[in-house]
């Protein structure tokens, strides 16, 4: 079947699913509740506490390897113990099968089991060469975690992470490293450029080629990156407060070398639960995007509730809901995936998103490759239909993604999974000299390649701004 054929059986299914929605839950659609009003922004001078992100920014990083995964509801855990491990050890693993009953109860809702990064080419199975970048995972044996409006942390270990490759004694090393943090002085964010590595104009062209692929029924939607290159960086430190200030709630920096991968992202992924017995599985696909007017609280709630009411950015939405609806059919049970929410409003520090919530229940004899297999990389980056959409974003794009748009999971030992996707993320190769970023936008037939590169400046605004 050609690329049209594939997207207008995308569309009937689509519209099925839309009208049977519309005709059943009368709570599937865009919450019309007026915005929060926007909370103040992280100051990098206020007083000094033994928070997360200055911990990491005191973190000996140069001869350890940092893991700081932010897991949503104000949950923070930097690994201070933990092993690299083959990644492919954990594909044959049942998802229903993740609790880990030899361990400690006390400690199963707070430990990381295992940490792991997956390239955004991983399980793309539209690629034709193989990945550039390969998945990197860890078995954590201990951590600091910490709770939102707590600056102490909590520290969990299992009884043999003193064996871990990487290992902070708590006695002495991570002791010390508290007090460091504790004293430790932040560096005023300063603004930082970001170079496109291809002019606005062939940014622009490319959009205009997609949307007359989308009027010819090519696709529905295509999610385009455009990738910047920062000569100066601004440094670890001035990195490490850049995400306190302007990181969203599933924000994450791990290390390798002098490699940092650090993503600043606001979007979850999948969590996978237990419920009743049965597996449980919720994604919240996020599109549609608005700017933060800063310092001008009624225009800021006026560009949210533009966004709310956006057709153009509905559309956008619902088509992604319902892309990850199809997408869970492959792994769950039979009538058991639900709308939860066709949209709602969310705040983060530089923009407004949209986000829907999809649930279902698992199959028991679903593996964690199969699951992976099924829903990455993520519809919300990527497109309707999804395997046409991967093939021209690799064509237009001109390079692989690697990390860019990649996810990163914890499983903890209660056989909890959360997840994000690493949108809105920075690398850097030497230690945060330099780095690169990426930011895109889904191009859908209502699009306006102007206002679509201007949503992509919205996104960069975590890593241009300063201090304010």
């Amino acid at each position: 079947m050609g690329q049209g054929g594939q997207a207008k059986a995308f569309s009937s299914a689509s519209e099925r699913s839309i009208l049977q929605l519309q005709h059943t839950r009368k709570r599937d659609v865009l919450t019309k509740s007026k915005p929060s009003k926007p909370k103040s922004k992280t100051s990098a001078s206020r007083a000094c506490h033994r928070g997360p992100f200055r911990v990491a920014a005191c973190w000996p990083h140069q001869d350890a390897p940092l893991i700081m995964a932010m897991l949503g509801d104000g949950k923070f855990v930097v690994a201070t113990s933990f092993t690299p491990i083959n990644f492919d050890t954990l594909l044959d693993l049942r998802v229903c099968d993740l609790n880990d009953k030899t361990c400690d109860p006390s400690m199963a809702c707070d430990l990381p089991r295992w940490i792991f990064g997956i390239p955004y080419e991983s399980f793309a199975t539209n690629e034709r060469t193989p990945p550039t970048e390969r998945p990197v995972a860890w078995s954590v044996k201990a951590a600091l975690i910490w709770y939102e409006g707590k600056n102490e942390p909590h520290y969990v270990a299992r009884p043999d992470a003193s064996s871990a490759r990487f290992h902070l004694d708590p006695s002495r090393e991570l002791k010390n490293l508290l007090a460091d943090a504790q004293k430790w002085i932040p560096p005023e964010i300063v603004e930082i450029a970001l170079l496109p590595v291809k002019s606005d104009e062939s940014y622009l062209e490319n959009v205009h080629s997609i949307i007359s692929s989308i009027r010819d029924g090519e696709f529905y939607q295509v999610n385009l990156l455009r990738f910047f290159q920062a000569a100066k960086a601004g440094g670890w430190e001035s990195l490490c407060m850049r995400l306190e200030s302007f990181s969203g709630p599933y924000g994450c920096i791990f290390t390798q070398g002098s490699r940092v991968v650090a993503s600043f992202s606001p979007e979850r992924f999948i969590e996978i639960s237990n419920s009743g017995g049965k597996t449980k599985i919720d994604s919240w696909p996020m599109k549609g995007t608005s700017s933060r007017v800063a310092n001008d609280p009624v225009s800021d709630q006026k560009s949210g509730q533009a966004l709310l009411e956006s057709e153009k950015d509905q559309a956008e939405l619902r088509m992604i809901i319902d892309l990850m609806r199809n997408d869970l059919t492959k792994i769950c049970e039979t009538g058991s995936i639900d709308v939860v929410s066709a949209g709602s409003l969310r705040m983060f520090p530089q923009v407004w998103h949209l986000e829907g919530h999809v649930m279902g229940m698992l199959r028991t004899d679903i593996k964690l490759q199969e699951l992976l297999q099924a829903l990455c990389p993520g519809g919300s980056i990527t497109g309707a239909p999804k395997i046409a959409s991967m093939q021209r974003i690799r064509a237009d794009e001109g390079q692989p993604r690697g990390f860019f748009m990649g996810n990163l999971f914890t499983i903890m030992h209660d056989g909890t999974v959360k997840s994000n996707i690493l949108i809105r993320t920075l690398i850097s190769d030497n230690w945060m000299r330099s780095a690169r970023y990426a930011a895109g936008s889904g191009l859908v037939i209502k699009s306006t390649p102007e206002m679509e590169l201007n949503e992509i400046r919205s996104k960069c605004a975590v890593i241009t701004s300063a201090n304010t």
